[in-house]
């Protein structure tokens, strides 16, 4: 599956098929993580149940602390 992630492409594994799948698979810091989906927001409790297909946009952001 090739999906963009931050306006980059990104072929992924035959293993990854949800946004929980995906962060899992990125190894990302994911304490202070949102990530939307084609422009859409989705809460974190619902990771597990969004599914990702061909072609997604997703925009990933961490936190960053400090001054």
């Amino acid at each position: 599956m090739e999906i963009s992630v931050n306006n980059k492409k990104e072929i992924l594994p035959s293993s990854v098929h949800t946004v929980s799948d995906y962060v899992s698979h990125s190894g990302l810091p994911t304490k202070a993580m949102a990530v939307a989906v084609n422009n859409k927001v989705i809460p974190r409790i619902k990771w597990d149940l969004t599914k990702l297909e061909d072609g997604d946009n997703l925009t990933v952001i961490n936190a960053a602390f400090g001054g």
